[in-house]
């Protein structure tokens, strides 16, 4: 096999397997979860994590809601949407049934997020993320 062929077979595979990495690993989108916890108020803030063209991340912030329990988006998700994240109390780290009913109907998973955890729910199932071990310093 020409060895043309064998460096674009292995660069496509890196590619593939590019997308399947935690997102949550990437120091960009740990800010994001970050700036969702600093925000002013007792309730739930929230984002869509969009992937810019040059593989990077950036956010879309939810407006805030009357409703310190909950948050809604009206319309269609930015370009590029490769997650949801929103934050729930301390004591609350595990994505609700909405949110795992949410993830499933958006096809796109849906990070929680406290002080001390990250959690992730793809509508399927639900993984911790990120722990207080993990996070104190980054999430401060």
């Amino acid at each position: 096999m020409p060895l043309q062929v064998v460096l674009l077979l292995v660069l496509q595979s890196a590619a593939a397997h590019a997308g399947d990495l935690e997102i949550a690993a990437d120091p960009g989108v740990r800010g994001i979860f970050a700036f969702l916890l600093e925000q002013p108020g007792r309730g739930e803030h929230a984002a869509f994590i969009v992937r810019t063209p040059c593989g990077g991340f950036t956010f879309v912030k939810w407006p805030a809601s009357d409703d310190e329990n909950s948050m809604r988006w009206s319309g269609g998700y930015p370009s590029g949407t490769v997650a949801i994240a929103h934050t729930h109390p301390n004591w609350l780290p595990m994505p609700s049934s909405v949110d795992i009913h949410s993830a499933a109907n958006a096809h796109v998973p849906i990070y929680v997020i406290t002080r001390m955890h990250v959690t992730k729910t793809d509508g399927a199932s639900v993984t911790i993320v990120l722990d207080n071990k993990s996070t104190q310093t980054l999430l401060r």
